[in-house]
Formats: C-alpha cells, structure tokens, sequence
C-alpha cells in the first residue's frame, strides 16, 4: 500500500519510509540496575504502573496456593536492597523484606486459593486464576505486568512473561515473597492443629520427612487429594477423598491440548536434530548431549550439556536455545534419533 510520510518521509510504492522523527524512541534496559532494570524501562516509556505476580506453594502436596501481586514505586531500589526471589533468602531476610514491601509498595494483593479448590481445578489452572484475582484486586490499575515464568490471558493490562522473573525483575520479586512469607505463616498456624506432619519444617513440600509422616497417619483435608503421593498415602490407609477432585473436564481438555500442541511443534521441527531427551519437567531435542552421573553426600545425579536445543515444557512458550545445563535428581532418557522424519497417522487426534 503506497503510504505518505511528511517531514523528510517519501512516498515509494508499496511501502511508506518514515523519518526517524516518527519512529518511538527504543527502549534501553539499563543493565546496572540488575532487577529493577525491566520495570524502569517501561515506566520511563510511560507503561506504568508495571506490576508484578508470582506464586508460592505450587508445588507443595499440602496446604494453600498463595498468589501475590505488586506495584513498587520507580527509583525505590535502594530502599528495597536485597530484594531478590524469595527462595534464595534466609527466613529472617524473608521476614525483613515482607515488612519493607508492604509499607513501601505502592499497592499489593495476596489471594490464598485453600486446597479443595486445587484439587477441584488442578493447581496450573488454580494458580493462572489467582493470578487474574491477585492482578484485579490492585486498586491501581497497572500499566504493564509482569509474570513469572509463564504466560497468563485474561489480565486487565498488557504482560509478559519473564523466565526466572522472581530473580530478575524487582516487583516480581516483592510478589514472592509476600507470596511465601503468606504461605509459611499458614503453615506454621496448620502445625499447631496437626503438629504429626511437621508443617513449620517443610511448609506442606514433598520432603522426605513429609512422606514418612504420610504413610504414618494418612492425609487430611489440608493436603491436596489431587496429588499422587496423597493419593497412595491414603489408599494404605483406606482412606476414599473428602471433596471432589478434578480428573477430567477442562483440565483433561488443557493436557490434552497441550500435548497436541507438543506432538505438531516436534514434528515440524524434529528433522533438524540429533537426540531427544525427556526429564521429568522437560523435554528437549538437541544436536549433541553430554551425560555426566554424580555423586554428592551419597546422593546420585545427573548433570546434562546440551546445545543448539529446542526446550519446551507445559507451561511455557518452546524457544531454542544455545546452550543447556540441566541438574537433576531424577530419571532421564536419552535417545538417538535415527529415523527423525515422522508420518502422521491417517486421521485420529493428531490430523490438522
């Protein structure tokens, strides 16, 4: 389409140039102002209030999902020192920086999502509608957010997702941990009534010493029935669910999705690589691997090197990557690819 740009701009069929009057002025991330860098970008190009959401609890087999959200004042960096992904701080920092967010933010929301509506939605689609009711809930609508991690639809203002955002972004980061200091605190009030499960030590997280308190006494209506290890704790004890948990419906629809879209991304693009290799939170494709066993305190695990990979897992958009590391404790599968071209099977549920 012939278009007309005036100050310096010339008409050429098919397209219009544009004076550099016309175009934005880019957006420069400053990279010493670590955390806060993100945020201030887009409040220096008028997209504020930015606020940030993130989540503790998600993978605990007990207790709440607690989900926050924060807006932080521009240039409140040296107030906020140290605030960081609430996991990486020791309790008592957790406790300090909890105190400081809340009197310093310029708002904030903590939704608590209690376990029987985990289990009746499934804790993705639970911890994506927190995050929705911890956004509306702000009094000061925001500009921009941003999540951790994963993409959330349905927020009342433009996002994004930010991988590892409770590290790298400051108000993500003030969403932790009012998350978890939230969280922990409802822990240690539930280790008062049921002081046999060790709430105050492991928060309601899958530990060792959790599992050997269920295959003790069995579960309770604190504990997450959708999970597995709930699941076979009580059919020891001969315990039947104290609620409705979600096994089919729009949570089975969401796996089912998902899956279909893995299967199409793969085979599109499985040609171009070498091995395939599945860890129990992701599944990778790479043109070489490299599989190290190691030991610590008599615990064995597995370090990985990959490159040229292309990552993808459930809850986040696939992307390629040069180069990965992964540590973990639990299985892995490595396999080479020696027939990569794939045929689909006529019809059935992978057809497009």
């Amino acid at each position: 389409m012939t278009g007309l740009a005036g100050n310096g701009g010339s008409v050429v069929a098919g397209r219009t140039d544009v004076a550099d009057g016309f175009r934005p002025q880019r957006v420069i991330v400053r990279g010493d102002t670590g955390n806060w860098a993100l945020q201030s970008a887009l409040d220096r190009r008028g997209l504020g209030p930015v606020a940030g959401t993130d989540e503790a609890g998600r993978g605990a087999c007990a207790g709440p999902l607690v989900v926050a959200s924060c807006v932080l004042r521009p240039g409140d960096a040296r107030r906020l020192d140290g605030l960081t992904d609430s996991k990486l701080l020791t309790e008592r920092s957790r406790e300090r920086m909890y105190d400081l967010v809340l009197a310093r933010a310029v708002d904030y929301a903590i939704v608590v999502i209690p376990p029987a509506e985990v289990d009746a939605r499934g804790v993705h689609v639970a911890n994506i509608e927190g995050m929705r009711r911890a956004i509306a809930r702000l009094t000061t609508h925001p500009g921009y957010i941003l999540v951790d991690g994963f993409r959330v639809a349905g927020l009342t203002a433009p996002s994004m997702p930010v991988v590892k955002g409770d590290q790298a972004v400051a108000c993500v980061a003030a969403a932790s941990v009012l998350a978890k200091v939230t969280r922990d605190r409802i822990m240690v009030d539930l280790h008062r009534d049921l002081p046999q499960y060790g709430f105050d030590e492991h928060k309601g997280y899958c530990t060792p010493e959790h599992g050997v308190a269920l295959d003790a006494h069995g579960p309770t209506v604190e504990h997450r029935w959708s999970y597995v290890n709930v699941v076979a704790a009580a059919v020891r004890h001969g315990m039947t669910p104290p609620r409705r948990v979600a096994r089919g419906g729009f949570l089975e629809k969401y796996e089912t999705e998902m899956e279909l879209q893995l299967y199409r991304e793969y085979r599109d693009i499985v040609s171009q690589f070498a091995y395939v290799v599945e860890t129990e939170r992701r599944f990778y494709l790479a043109n070489s691997v490299d599989v190290q066993v190691r030991n610590a305190d008599g615990e064995v695990y597995f370090e990985l090197r990959m490159s040229d990979a292309w990552v993808w897992d459930m809850y986040r958009p696939a992307r390629f990557v040069k180069n990965v590391r992964v540590i973990t404790f639990k299985d892995v599968n490595v396999e080479e690819l020696d027939k990569p071209d794939l045929r689909l099977p006529e019809g059935g549920p992978f057809t497009n």
